[in-house]
This record gives C-alpha cells, sequence and structure tokens, in this order.
C-alpha cells in the first residue's frame, strides 16, 4: 500500500470517528432532552408556572428554569433545582437517565407517589433533596449505590418501612442523612456508624425501637444528632458523648432510661442544644455543664432526675431556653437554688422553667433581674415561700408566668401591670382587668382569697380562669354547681359541643362556607374529629396529679397519629421543628426556630 493510500485510509478513520461522535452526542443530548420532558409530564401541579419555559420552542433546555448542564459537556444537564414551587404529581424515573446529573434539589414541594428507585444508576450524584412533599413508600435500597452522595434528606414525607443496612455499607462520602418525620420503622442500623464523614444525623419523629447503636459513636465528625420522638429505648451509649464535634443533642421523647455521665459537659465544649425531655433518665445535672458555655438550649424535662441543680448556668451567655420541668429536683435552703441566681448573668435567656418539681426554700428575689428579654417564667408546683418580687414588673417581655401550687404569701405586686405583653398569668387584683391580651389566668392551688374581679380575663367567657384551691370561682354563669373549667371541657368534647371550647378562628366562617358550598361536609367532619381528639389528649393531659397523667411518649404518640390524619384529610399543616418534651408548659419554644437548608 503506498503513502498516499496510507494517509487516504487514515482521514477516512478520522473523519469516521468524527462523525461518529458527533451522532453520539446528539443521542445522549436527545437523552437528556427527553428525560426533562418526561419529568415534566410527571407534574400535574405548576401554580407559579415555573416549567412553562420547558417546551419544544427555541430555548435551549439547559437554559429551563431549574436546569444547569456542565461547562466542559455543555449539553449534559448536570443539576435540576425545583424547591419550592409548590409542585405537585410525581417524579418521573427517568431522571435516572440524566447521567451526568450531580444535584437533584425538589424539595418542599407536593410531591407523591415513591422515590424512584432507578435514582440508584446516577453514579454522579452529590446532592439528592426531596424533603418536604408527600412521598409514600420505602426508602429506596439502590440509593446504596450512589456511592459519590454527600447529601441525602427524604425527611418530612410518609416514608414507611426500615432504614436499608446497606446505606452505611456503600456511602463513604455521605455528610448529612436527614430521614427525619416519616413513619420509618424498625431499628437504627448499626451501619450507620461507618459513615466517617457524617456530619448531620437527622431520624425524629418516626417509630424507630431498639437501642441507639453503640457504633455511632465512631461518628467523629458528628455535629448534628436527631433522634427524638421515636421508641427508641435502652440507656444513651457513653460513647455518644465523647464525640467533642457535637453541637446539637436531641434525644427527646423516647423510652431512654439510664443518667449522664460526670464529663459530659467536658467531652463536649461546642455543645449548643442538649434535649433529653420526655425519658426516663434518672440521676443528677452534671457539674460538669459548666465546660460547655455555649449552650442556648438545656431541656432534661419531664424525666426522673433528682438532687440539687448545680449553679452551672452564669457562665451561658448564649442560654435562652432552661427547661426542667416535671423532674424531682430538690431545694430546702438558698444554697440549693443558687442555679437560680446565677442565671441573672444569662443576658439572652428568653425561656426559664422548675415547675412540678420539689424545689423549696424562699422564691429567690434574684428572679426579677432576668433579662428582659425573658418570655417564660414557670415556677409552678413546687414548695417556694415568699413572696412574688416586686421588680417583677422589670420584665416586659414576659407573656407566661406561673407561681401556682406553692405557699407564697403576700401581695401581687402592682407592678405586674406594667407587663403588657402577659397573655398567660399564673398568680387577684383589679390592675390585671387592663391587660387586654391576656387570655389565660391560673392562680389555682395558693391562699389568695377575697372577691374575683369582673372585667377583662375574669368575665370573658372564652378566656381560660382557672382559680381552683383558693375558694373562687369563675364568675360566667356556666361555672356553677362545683363545675370546673376541666369538667366543662371535657363535658364539650364531642362533635356537637367542641365549637364552645376551640377558639373560633380557626374554623372561618369562609371556609366552613367554602366546604359546604362544595359539597365537602365530609371534610369538615374530619377536621371536628381531629379537634375531638387533640381536646381529648388536652384532658387526659390535664388531670390534677401529674402521677396519673398520660406519658409523653403516648401524647407523642397520639399527636403523630392526629398529624396523619391531616395530611390524609388535605389538611396541611407544614410542621416546622420538633415537638416540645413538656407538657405544653413552654408551648412554643421549639418553634422559635424555622428549618435550615439541612433540616430539609
Amino acid at each position: 500500500m503506498s503513502s498516499s493510500d496510507h494517509l487516504f485510509f487514515f482521514y477516512l478513520l478520522l473523519l469516521s470517528s468524527m462523525l461518529t461522535s458527533t451522532l453520539l452526542a446528539d443521542v445522549i443530548t436527545d437523552d437528556d432532552h427527553l428525560a426533562l420532558l418526561a419529568f415534566k409530564n410527571g407534574v400535574s401541579s405548576d401554580p407559579s408556572g415555573a416549567l412553562s419555559s420547558w417546551n419544544e420552542g427555541h430555548v435551549h433546555f439547559c437554559n429551563w428554569t431549574g436546569v444547569s448542564c456542565a461547562r466542559k459537556h455543555p449539553n449534559r444537564v448536570t443539576a435540576l433545582k425545583l424547591s419550592e414551587l409548590g409542585l405537585g404529581g410525581f417524579i418521573s424515573p427517568s431522571i435516572a437517565n440524566l447521567s451526568f446529573i450531580q444535584s437533584i434539589e425538589l424539595s418542599v414541594n407536593g410531591f407523591s407517589g415513591e422515590v424512584p428507585p432507578e435514582f440508584g444508576r446516577l453514579h454522579r450524584l452529590h446532592y439528592l433533596n426531596l424533603s418536604f412533599n408527600a412521598l409514600h413508600g420505602m426508602v429506596p435500597v439502590n440509593l446504596a449505590n450512589c456511592s459519590k452522595l454527600r447529601f441525602l434528606s427524604l425527611a418530612y414525607n410518609q416514608l414507611t418501612g426500615s432504614i436499608p443496612v446497606e446505606l452505611g455499607q456503600t456511602l463513604p462520602k455521605l455528610e448529612i442523612l436527614a430521614l427525619g418525620n416519616n413513619s420509618l420503622t424498625g431499628v437504627i442500623p448499626s451501619s450507620i456508624g461507618n459513615l466517617s464523614s457524617l456530619t448531620l444525623l437527622s431520624l425524629a419523629l418516626n417509630n424507630l425501637q431498639g437501642i441507639i447503636p453503640e457504633e455511632l459513636g465512631r461518628l467523629s465528625s458528628l455535629i448534628n444528632f436527631r433522634v427524638s420522638i421515636n421508641s427508641l429505648n435502652g440507656s444513651i451509649p457513653p460513647v455518644l458523648f465523647n464525640i467533642s464535634s457535637l453541637h446539637y443533642f436531641s434525644v427527646a421523647v423516647n423510652q431512654l432510661h439510664g443518667t449522664l455521665p460526670p464529663s459530659l459537659g467536658a467531652k463536649l465544649p461546642k455543645l449548643t442544644t442538649l434535649y433529653l425531655g420526655g425519658n426516663k433518665l434518672s440521676g443528677t445535672i452534671p457539674a460538669s455543664l459548666s465546660n460547655a458555655s455555649m449552650l442556648q438550649i438545656i431541656d432534661p424535662s419531664t424525666n426522673k432526675f433528682s438532687g440539687t441543680v448545680p449553679p452551672v448556668f452564669g457562665g451561658m451567655d448564649a442560654l435562652f431556653v432552661l427547661n426542667l420541668e416535671e423532674n424531682q429536683f430538690q431545694a430546702s435552703d438558698a444554697k440549693d437554688l443558687n442555679f437560680i441566681d446565677s442565671l441573672v448573668n444569662c443576658s439572652n435567656l428568653q425561656a426559664f422553667s422548675v415547675a412540678h418539681n420539689d424545689l423549696g426554700g424562699v422564691l429567690p428575689l434574684s428572679i426579677a433581674n432576668f433579662s428582659k428579654e425573658l418570655r417564660y417564667l414557670l415556677v409552678g408546683y413546687n414548695h417556694f415561700s415568699g413572696i412574688i418580687p416586686h421588680g417583677i414588673g422589670n420584665l416586659i417581655s414576659l407573656n407566661s408566668m406561673d407561681f401556682s401550687g406553692n405557699d407564697l404569701t403576700g401581695k401581687i405586686p402592682e407592678h405586674i401591670g406594667n407587663l403588657q405583653k402577659l397573655q398567660r398569668l399564673g398568680s387577684i387584683p383589679e390592675f390585671l382587668e387592663d391587660l387586654e391580651f391576656l387570655t389565660v389566668l391560673d392562680l389555682s392551688y395558693n391562699h389568695f382569697h377575697g372577691e374575683l374581679p369582673v372585667k377583662g380575663v375574669f368575665g370573658n367567657s372564652s378566656a381560660v380562669l382557672s382559680v381552683a384551691g383558693n375558694g373562687e370561682r369563675p364568675v360566667d354563669e356556666r361555672f356553677k354547681d362545683g363545675m370546673t373549667m376541666r369538667k366543662f371541657v371535657e363535658i364539650c368534647a364531642s362533635h356537637d359541643r367542641i365549637m364552645e371550647v376551640i377558639d373560633q378562628s380557626m374554623f372561618s366562617q369562609e371556609q366552613e362556607d367554602g366546604d359546604i358550598e362544595h359539597g365537602d361536609i365530609s371534610s369538615l367532619r374530619k377536621k371536628i374529629e381531629c379537634l375531638v381528639s387533640v381536646v381529648a389528649l388536652g384532658i387526659a393531659c390535664s388531670v390534677e396529679s401529674p402521677n396519673d397523667r398520660l406519658g409523653m411518649n403516648e401524647v407523642a404518640a397520639q399527636m403523630h397519629a392526629v398529624r396523619d390524619k391531616l395530611v390524609e384529610f388535605g389538611v396541611h399543616g407544614e410542621v416546622k421543628q420538633e415537638v416540645s418534651p413538656a407538657k405544653l408548659t413552654i408551648p412554643l419554644i421549639y418553634s422559635w426556630h424555622s428549618p435550615t437548608d439541612i433540616d430539609r
């Protein structure tokens, strides 16, 4: 073969190769284009018109809303970002044909159906966020094939089944694993302890059982640990308290028992949030907690902790929630109450509760010097003596205050009238009539005497007023012949009379008329049925003796069931945060924070 023949043959091969590459690129490009159109076909609701540009027009699909393509491969889709658009329908498995995709962000929409198992073919996938949708079915085992995954969130859906063991075996780069607020069952796989890069593990608000695996102590990079509101038992593995990187630790509302290690504060110097409430934990609060000076939230409420509370809070400049209620903490003299005095230094404190403990001695006057940011001051049902400090009126941000169930004497300070934001008061002077926003007044089980005022909250038939144990009763005609507020609510806790004891604004006339106009009377009845369940639960939680009240695990389970009913009926109320383990004494603490991107 001559040299000219060789040259001709070389050019022929080069031309053939170029032609093949061009044709192949066109086919692959067309695959991405068709995959996106198939995804759009699965979307049945697009209220903002976000996908209106997704059509066969002149706009290249890489320029469609929410679509990003690679620089090196300009016709290959690498990211799909369509969060918070109200999209509904199902997630098409066709997304699995986007073989170059690295990031899928579809959170805060209304997608239903299952998580496509075909996602397991996406070997370049780094980020998958499907949280805050209505997805059901199981967590696909195939996701374990996405070995480059760093972020996986399926939280706030309706997923069932168990957590695949495989997720802890083949995802070495995973940093975020968020499966919270679903209906997952089974146990926490010990294999999760293999995810050495994990910084967030969120499994809260599920139906998980069994123990917290000791293997999780190997997660040396863990910052955020959330397993609250499940049915976990056993003790908290001590090795978890050795993870010095921890900032957020929540095991609230489970069935955990055991004690806290004495070195807890020394081993967790970066800790900012500690939720332990609603368990069966016992022992004392470690004095080493003073070393965790970055703490913002401390909540060991509704447990069996005992002994004296150590005065360890004074150096916690960022502390804004201290909830010690419903334990067996003791105090008999001023020294035992030094922990209260130490809180004067916490300038950001917004909520303080020691209600339902065994604290005695004179109520420290230092509470009048607490932060002016304080919103909740709850010391009811202890054995405090003395007076309500006259300077209490300086706490201008208070909207809930409870001194009931103690041995307090003396006059109620008139400066309480300065607390214009007060909505709930637990301690009967006439100046209280001027507090126009006061709707809940609890003065029960003290030694107050005299006549009740007749204006303001005292004459408001829709307000909640309790003076039990003081010899006086509400002035409303309904509360004669031994009728108490609780008995009245119990009588009304039926479909026929429920509207007499709830806030009428929960059912606007327009909403009711709309339901009836569209023939959806059954929807209204179902909503009322859910309300009856919640009120019945409130009655079970408000019996006089704390020992006879419904356990918090059962409360959480029943509220979870009511929530599922609401979702089933199509009444969507977005759950933004974990529920407080306290028995609604500090009702809004957990809603002060919106969910972060990590929560999603």
